[in-house]
């Protein structure tokens, strides 16, 4: 993704951010703070996912959260999840898509800062609105590292450039990163239990700028370029026709298409537990020096 779209999107989070801010809270009372854990499941879309319908589709996601509201409607939250993503060819219902036999998986960490809207004023320490709807959206920082095996070795697929990028055949093919960006969507509904605690049903989506979550995305690479510039391992996890060939790979090279040129996208879906708490302190003004300072 490019400098200037990363730059775009930033400047408009921090320009949305800003406007809420000024938004007027219903009350001084009603300020408080959230912390919450989060355990469901994370998928992805790509190219090697062929079913929604399997468990393997799914893999676990845990996160922690942190939000404070800006005013009875609004809040700002910052948010931490691991999950796992993965996908294999060899789970395929067409056989072109079995005899290609690609797989990856991959450990995913991300931290978003959302803006959550509710609807409906939420003031949960008034114990208003036992049930609140919300939607959000902000701004997710990713990191991920698709792996594979080989003879029941782990391999890393981004440094084997397994579709030629930086070799001499693809020059023009830059290596992707492995920490981008995303602009995340979520939506969820809480339902309070007393005034000091929520269990919530939520889903977030999140819209990507790389068609490599799996490490696939475009053409083949001639085995005697990728076998002299990167090797044989890399040739054999690029091309793993091998697998449902007896041994023997396709003869597939630059030509050959590998993957869709469509962008890759994950998501989450779970329970979230919060607790709120409000802070008490009080705010002393110093003589001297005329700040304001908390006081506990």
């Amino acid at each position: 993704m490019n400098f200037h779209l990363r730059h775009k999107s930033s400047s408009l989070l921090a320009a949305f951010v800003a406007v809420i801010m000024f938004l007027p809270s219903e009350s001084v009372t009603a300020q408080h703070t959230e912390l919450g854990l989060m355990a469901g499941t994370m998928a992805y879309t790509g190219d090697v996912i062929h079913t929604y319908m399997r468990h393997n589709d799914y893999q676990p996601a845990f996160g922690i959260f942190i939000a404070k509201p800006v005013s009875s409607h609004f809040s700002l939250r910052l948010m931490l999840n691991k999950g796992y993503i993965s996908g294999a060819d060899s789970l395929a219902a067409r056989p072109s898509s079995r005899e290609r036999n690609l797989s990856f998986y991959s450990d995913l960490y991300e931290g978003s800062v959302l803006v959550d809207f509710y609807p409906f004023a939420f003031l949960p320490t008034k114990g208003r609105n036992k049930i609140a709807p919300y939607f959000s959206t902000g701004l997710t920082v990713f990191h991920f590292n698709p792996m594979s095996i080989y003879q029941g070795q782990e391999y890393a697929l981004q440094p084997l450039s397994t579709e030629g990028q930086g070799t001499s055949a693809f020059p023009d093919r830059k290596p992707y990163q492995l920490t981008q960006i995303a602009i995340p969507a979520e939506m969820g509904i809480k339902f309070m239990i007393g005034n000091s605690f929520s269990l919530n049903v939520a889903g977030g989506f999140r819209y990507t700028f790389t068609d490599y979550l799996d490490d696939v995305s475009t053409t083949y690479v001639n085995a005697d370029v990728l076998i002299a510039e990167r090797g044989e391992v890399a040739y054999a996890l690029s091309n793993r026709t091998w697998g449902t060939n007896e041994g023997v790979p396709d003869d597939l090279g630059n030509g050959s298409k590998r993957g869709g040129l469509a962008n890759d996208h994950y998501g989450w879906i779970g329970t979230t537990l919060s607790y709120y708490f409000a802070p008490r302190y009080k705010f002393a003004q110093s003589r001297k020096s005329g700040l304001h300072c908390p006081k506990f």
